[in-house]
């Protein structure tokens, strides 16, 4: 769905952004709560190694070394930049087009909706 919308926007989409996504939609809630408690041990050893001394460090790289090679880290970083990338080409469409884009049809009736919203809250007549 990601893949189709971006092409629809105007977004190159980049093959290898599939495995990051596809590694996403795989990760369930046990894998972010395994994730979780490697963080909380990397924290807990960070604490310990801030007062110690080099085997205290080393306990600490140790710790932080399940935690911070986790895949999980990789895929965030893949929709960071397709976030990116989809910021960049909205901003060079705006640019583009930038007062043609609130002419158009589609933006009055959203902008009358919107409106419309808004007084109903303002004036209490919203339902539930």
């Amino acid at each position: 769905m990601i893949r189709w919308r971006c092409g629809e926007v105007g977004v190159v989409w980049r093959e290898g952004w599939d495995a990051a996504l596809e590694l996403l939609a795989g990760v369930d809630a046990e894998a972010i709560m395994a994730l979780h408690d490697q963080i909380a041990t990397a924290n807990m050893a960070a604490t310990v190694a801030m007062g110690g001394d080099v085997w205290d460090y080393q306990a600490f790289r140790y710790a932080t070394r399940p935690a911070l090679t986790h895949p999980y880290w990789e895929a965030a970083e893949t929709v960071g930049a397709i976030q990116s990338e989809l910021l960049r080409v909205a901003r060079t469409r705006y640019r583009g087009a930038g007062k043609l884009l609130t002419a158009t049809p589609g933006y009055r009736a959203l902008l009358k909706t919107v409106r419309q919203i808004r007084k109903e809250i303002e004036g209490g007549d919203a339902t539930a």
